[in-house]
């Protein structure tokens, strides 16, 4: 009389679902725009001249920077750099210093361009440092989007493969019981068999 044995089963490699890094991208930025709205709709609801003060200052500056000279900056300029050649050449036999031609008219002109080079070099950094005191006001950042869809990701995977472990796990414990039954029934069959021998023999 022969009785199977059922092997325990080895557990398949769970599905796993991949990071699809291009929506999380997108996810991130959706959510810093957002973000972005929600905190600059907030500030200007809590603080509305702090908004508009900032706004302007802003404004000037990007003006500064991309706009002509402003023409009071210029005259000033010009004035100052008038007062350098005439302190330096005077009126002296080549006439007024200003004049086109003269030393008077290159010295204002170099030195009115080097003043120009210097105030678009301040108007950037001035820019710069109010950009930098005036940061956008975020509710939240992309950041936390995107970390929460990898979480979410990896914790999927994680249950599918404890899931594929716990159906593994009580698949081998049914073919144990299974197996443990049937050892069972091969020892009372056994056991009557030798019972009826025994008699058979004794008659």
């Amino acid at each position: 009389m022969g009785f199977g044995v059922d092997s325990a089963k080895v557990p398949d490699n769970p599905a796993t679902y991949p990071i699809d890094i291009n929506a999380t991208m997108l996810a991130g930025e959706q959510a810093d725009i957002f973000n972005y709205d929600t905190g600059a709709a907030d500030l200007q609801r809590r603080f509305p001249g702090l908004v508009a003060g900032r706004t302007a200052m802003l404004n000037e500056d990007v003006k500064r920077v991309t706009g002509p000279l402003d023409p009071t900056v210029e005259n000033a300029f010009l004035t100052n750099e008038y007062g350098n050649a005439m302190h330096a050449f005077g009126g002296g036999s080549e006439g007024p210093v200003g004049a086109k031609g003269t030393a008077g008219r290159g010295a204002i002109t170099a030195g009115f361009t080097k003043d120009v080079l210097g105030y678009q070099d301040w108007a950037r950094q001035n820019l710069e440092q109010d950009i930098l005191a005036n940061p956008e006001i975020s509710m939240g950042s992309g950041s936390d989007a995107a970390n929460m869809a990898i979480l979410n990701t990896a914790n999927l995977n994680e249950a599918n493969t404890q899931a594929k472990i716990i159906k593994a796990a009580q698949k081998n414990a049914d073919i144990a019981a299974s197996n443990a039954q049937r050892a069972a029934e091969t020892g009372a069959a056994v056991s009557i068999g030798s019972s009826i021998l025994g008699g058979i023999s004794s008659v």
